[in-house]
């Protein structure tokens, strides 16, 4: 349920009208979009699309289908860029609503043992423009196919439950 006055549930409605050009996707219980300040090719948002401000406040299943989509999201900016490393930030200080932070490291940073949140950071976003549409094209659709080509798991549980059926049998 969206709550006034949030920009992220703001954001999320308008990506799933078709209305916010840096959606990249809708996912089972996220919504994916294109940070706009495109410094590390290939940074994602994965909004949640409940409005909830802490982890812990969605249900179990909730939670777990959320870590999927996240990491979903990252397997296709992995596969589409090939960065050094992908660095993943659960925050909410400055928006108060559930978000990953999908954020692709590569060779050429000038500082890749520091979060991306330094002084430096700040500076360049506030310096660098949003991302221009080409570039945006040539961001978004290597993204785009990736997930398509990425299958969404059908149960969350899938895995762990045919794993601890077949630890019980062995005993």
């Amino acid at each position: 349920m969206p709550t006034v006055g949030c920009e992220l549930c703001e954001k999320v409605r308008n990506g799933v009208l078709g209305a916010e050009p840096l959606m990249l996707s809708e996912l089972t219980s996220s919504v994916v979009f294109l940070e706009e300040h495109q410094i590390y090719r290939g940074y994602c948002l994965v909004v949640c699309k409940k409005h909830v401000e802490e982890l812990f406040q969605l249900t179990e299943k909730e939670r777990v289908q959320f870590c999927e989509d996240m990491n979903r999201v990252a397997k296709a900016v992995y596969a589409a860029f090939e960065p050094r490393k992908i660095n993943y930030e659960l925050l909410g200080n400055k928006v108060p609503h559930l978000h990953w932070h999908v954020i692709p490291r590569y060779e050429s940073d000038e500082t890749p043992e520091w979060p991306i949140w330094t002084l430096k950071y700040r500076r360049q976003t506030q310096s660098k423009p949003m991302i221009a549409p080409s570039e945006y094209e040539r961001t978004k659709n290597p993204i785009m196919n990736q997930l398509a080509a990425v299958p969404s798991r059908s149960s969350p549980y899938e895995g762990a439950t045919k794993s601890s059926s077949r630890r019980k049998e062995r005993t």
